[in-house]
């Protein structure tokens, strides 16, 4: 489940990466939104929506990173109820 987590996540931030004009930080980006939504439990779906929705922030660094921490938390409220990692 993990590797096919982080595969997913790999793979939907590579098609960002290739589909738009990329950011400069992008790799730090989709890294550290994709190890909050591992660590409060988003489903692949949701990591690859929080990390779209990090990539279109217009701020820098950690501005993006907020964003997408944000929308992946909002997401998961939305997930069917499944036990969440603390």
């Amino acid at each position: 489940m993990h590797l096919s987590h982080c595969t997913t996540a790999f793979v939907a931030t590579t098609a960002l990466l290739t589909s738009k004009p990329s950011r400069s930080d992008a790799t730090d980006i989709s890294r550290a939104v994709d190890r909050h939504c591992r660590q409060i439990g988003c489903d692949e779906s949701n990591t690859i929506a929080a990390i779209a929705w990090a990539m279109r922030e217009p701020g820098h660094t950690l501005l993006a990173i907020r964003a997408g921490k944000k929308r992946a938390e909002q997401l998961r409220r939305r997930q069917p109820n499944e036990p969440e990692l603390a």
